[in-house]
């Protein structure tokens, strides 16, 4: 079994589907700021911003098989995901799912991550810097491949156990579609619309 240990750059859910989930299923830890807790801490913004957490990591390291975490987006955190594989002999794996030096002008990330920027040199620093890559699809795969040859593609994992819930019987003839996004995505939904408003139409 490989056990990976995620070092977590930020809390979102695409940290939950793409690191915590599948990292507990393979057997290795998620989220070490749960597990810094059993030490006496509550909890971390961030590893990269903390140093507290290096009697966990002492005791923890060798029970992992590869260190993977989100692209780095500052050099603080690319400095510590390097400096912890030369301490620990572990292989860094970065995962990204975005095109990230490819970000639409309504999308408020372009604010933080411009085209040349210090954020997109990190990123693609740790790119570059990592033993390997993992993405969500071939398309992303050619993409990152320009940066790193050892790309793998892992799918996004969704757990079964939260959609094993009763549903409300439905028309066998309705459509239903779920769109979860935030308001940077408002503009995505627009690529689509022709094909919603046919949705609509034909059921």
């Amino acid at each position: 079994m490989i056990r990976p240990l995620c070092i977590s750059q930020m809390n979102t859910a695409i940290n939950y589907y793409r690191h915590w989930m599948p990292a507990k299923a393979l057997g290795g830890t998620a989220t070490p700021e749960e597990e810094f807790a059993n030490y006496g801490y509550l909890r971390s913004e961030g590893a990269a911003d903390n140093d507290y957490h290096t009697e966990w990591l002492n005791d923890h390291l060798s029970d992992h098989d590869f260190i993977w975490s989100t692209a780095p987006l500052e050099p603080h955190r690319l400095a510590y995901l390097e400096a912890l594989r030369e301490w620990s002999d572990l292989p860094l794996v970065i995962d990204l799912d975005d095109l990230l030096f490819n970000i639409p002008g309504y999308n408020q990330a372009g604010d933080r991550i411009r085209k040349g920027g210090p954020r997109e040199r990190t990123a693609i620093a740790a790119l570059r810097s990592a033993d390997g890559l993992t993405t969500t699809c071939a398309h992303l795969a050619g993409y990152l491949r320009e940066f790193n040859s050892n790309v793998t593609i892992t799918p996004n994992a969704v757990d079964p156990t939260i959609w094993y819930y009763p549903r409300q019987p439905h028309p066998a003839n309705e459509v239903r579609i779920l769109w979860a996004g935030s308001t940077p995505r408002y503009a995505d939904i627009l690529e689509i619309k022709p094909t919603l408003e046919w949705l609509h139409d034909t059921y």
